[in-house]
This record gives structure tokens, sequence and C-alpha cells, in this order.
């Protein structure tokens, strides 16, 4: 096998293993969201998220979610 392919086979390795990585990180931020949620909203049929968001984004696992459309 030629060093050339080797390298390439090496930088896609490690390109899948970041995005694995990512993947992983995304999962547990959207699992500690949901914790929080569960935590600390006082959510009732008549609850607006614009009211249960105020509640919420002061902690650091609502910030790590990234995403708004993830939120809602």
């Amino acid at each position: 096998m030629s060093a050339r392919l080797i390298a390439k086979n090496i930088t896609v390795l490690n390109y899948t293993h970041a995005l694995s990585e990512k993947r992983k990180a995304a999962q547990k931020a959207e699992a500690d969201f949901f914790a929080l949620m569960k935590e600390k909203a006082k959510i009732t049929e008549s609850s607006t998220w614009k009211d249960v968001k105020k509640g919420l984004d002061k902690d650091l696992r609502y910030d790590a979610v990234g995403s708004s459309s993830l939120r809602e």
C-alpha cells in the first residue's frame, strides 16, 4: 500500500472519529437539556415556551444544545 493511500485512510478515519465524537456530544447536550426541563421547568397545559425558557436560559445545559429549533 502506498504512503499516499495510507495517509488518505488515516485522514478518513480521523474525520470519522471526529464526527462520531461530535454526534456523541450533541446527544449528551440534548439529554442534559431534557433533564434540565424535568428538573427546573414548571410546565402546565397553559405554559408558553417564552415563559418556560425564562427559568432555563441561565443554565449552561440550555446553551449547550446550541440550536433553538432543538429546544422547541
